[in-house]
């Protein structure tokens, strides 16, 4: 660093420079200010200033801030799109098993062998071998039905209702001489938390009412 003391003395001609021209000496010390001033001038360029500090310090916390936010709204914006995903799913899962009853009983009542069978006494005596067989032929239809909307309803992908209106359709047949036996066929194959509801909601029920 150079002080405005050193500067001064080179201002002043010294004894040196006494025995030689004037304009040697005025070339000497403009040489010596000119490079003073260059290296003054390229120190404070190189050094940031306190002011240049906070700036860069406020754009790095604001930049901080905006990508939180950014991850904040994406986020958000997934579990939307989840949400509205499950609900169609639940809606298609829905419609295929109501589409699929709706088959089921606009056959039968096209059928008019099959609608006469159904308007039988199942209860009695005076059916064939070949008609108990196709009751519980029938019966396995309805529980098979019955199975894949437990599951559908256990995984969150239908509602209770569409187990509600296969319950109150397969507990009256669960009251007839085959009923228990067709269950008992079925049983050991599914879920045990399946059969304790299905024996509560049917075999309880039935004897309650």
């Amino acid at each position: 660093k150079v002080s405005d003391l050193q500067i001064s003395s080179h201002v002043r001609v010294s004894p040196r420079l006494a025995g030689r021209p004037n304009d040697k000496a005025l070339l000497d010390t403009k040489g010596f200010l000119d490079e003073w001033s260059t290296r003054w001038a390229t120190r404070n360029r190189l050094a940031p200033s306190q002011e240049e500090e906070m700036s860069v310090g406020n754009l790095s916390d604001v930049a901080q801030i905006m990508e939180a936010i950014l991850f904040s709204l994406t986020v958000i914006y997934i579990a939307i799109e989840a949400k509205q995903a499950l609900n169609l799913t639940k809606a298609q899962y829905g419609h295929s098993l109501t589409q699929r009853m709706y088959d089921r009983y606009l056959s039968s009542a096209q059928n008019t062998d099959f609608a006469m069978f159904m308007a039988k006494n199942w209860e009695g005596d005076e059916m064939a071998d070949h008609e108990h067989w196709r009751v519980t032929l029938w019966m396995n239809t309805l529980l098979v039905d019955i199975f894949d909307t437990w599951d559908m309803h256990d995984k969150g992908l239908v509602d209770k209702s569409h187990l509600d209106m296969r319950v109150q359709a397969v507990e009256g047949l669960m009251k007839m001489r085959l009923g228990p036996a067709v269950w008992e066929f079925w049983k050991p194959a599914r879920d045990p938390r399946f059969v304790e509801w299905f024996e509560r909601e049917i075999f309880d029920h039935a004897d309650a009412v």
